[in-house]
Order: structure tokens, then sequence, then C-alpha cells
């Protein structure tokens, strides 16, 4: 199950009208800040260096600035000897960018936070559009676990070796896998 949802999430970030490019292309900035370059979205699932959470130090090939969407934590499975299997799945959405100076790299990747939400908000809106993003090889993603479940974490620095996490949104999604 854990691949479509990673897919779904992808195929959403990157979707033209609902992505997190559209949505930073909408944010209204403060006072004299420059806007954040569009980002690249990579996924633990067709990119091996989100998986092991680590970036070459030649870079790899990958294009900065990015979004990595991975599982960052256990899924928890409600049921697993039914038709019908229900889980919480959290997704995790990182900021990556290759190096700059502190400042203007958390600012972006504050903004790129807040883009991030604004995306998960119509990802997740009960509307047509968003619904044909979140059905996947017999799994669907329901929505959020609860109304209450986003993690916003604040200005980071985590080193993935060749590029830095400025910032972090996780999201538990409750997932459904209908397939026999």
């Amino acid at each position: 199950m854990e691949l479509p949802v990673i897919r779904m999430c992808a195929a959403g970030a990157s979707d033209a009208t609902i992505g997190v490019n559209a949505m930073l292309d909408a944010l209204t900035l403060d006072g004299s800040d420059t806007r954040p370059a569009h980002v690249t979205i990579y996924n633990s699932v067709d990119h091996g260096f989100v998986a092991r959470r680590k970036v070459p130090q030649d870079g790899g090939g990958i294009i900065f600035p990015a979004v990595a969407i991975l599982i960052p934590d256990p899924v928890s499975l409600y049921e697993v000897r039914t038709s019908v299997r229900d889980g919480v799945f959290p997704v995790g959405f990182a900021y990556l960018q290759k190096a700059s100076d502190s400042a203007s790299g958390n600012r972006d990747g504050l903004y790129t936070n807040h883009a991030i939400a604004r995306f998960l908000t119509r990802f997740l809106a009960p509307t047509a559009p968003s619904q044909a993003l979140r059905t996947r090889a017999g799994v669907g993603i329901i929505g959020p676990s609860d109304l209450q479940n986003a993690t916003r974490q604040p200005p980071v620095n985590i080193d993935w070796l060749g590029a830095l996490v400025t910032a972090i949104t996780t999201i538990d999604l409750l997932v459904r896998d209908t397939t026999a």
C-alpha cells in the first residue's frame, strides 16, 4: 500500500493546478521577500536518494530546490484479514536544497512549507479533480486521519549528506486498500 500512496502524493504535488509549485506562485509574500524558486518533486519509491535520505555529494543529477516525499514513520494497519484494509500512513514532504545561506534557505523552506499546506488542503478536498489523484491500483487516500494532524517543523537543517533539509511537513493520511 505504501507504493501507491507515495506515488499519489507525488502526482498531486506535481499537479499544475493544485501542486506545490502552483501554490508557491499563489503565495502572498511578506515585505520585500523574494519568491522561492519552483521545486522538483522526488519520492522514495522512484528515487533511491530519498529512500536512503542521502544525496550524493556530486548532486547525482538532482535538480534543487526539491521536495522529497516519503513515509518517515511506521504505518498502522487497522485490518489485515478482511477484504478492505484501512491504515494510517504518515507522509512527509521535506524541502531540500543543495546549499544556500541559512537565512534565505530557511525562508524559502518556510514559504515552501506554506505552499505544501495549501496543496494538501486542495489535494484532500472532496472534489472530483483531487479525488482522481487520490486513487491508484485499488488503493485510495480517504483523507487526513483526523482534523488536527499536519505537523510542520520549524526551520531545521538536517544533513542528507549532499543536501540540507530545511523544512518538513508531515501528515497522517487515512488509506483504504480494496484489492482482494
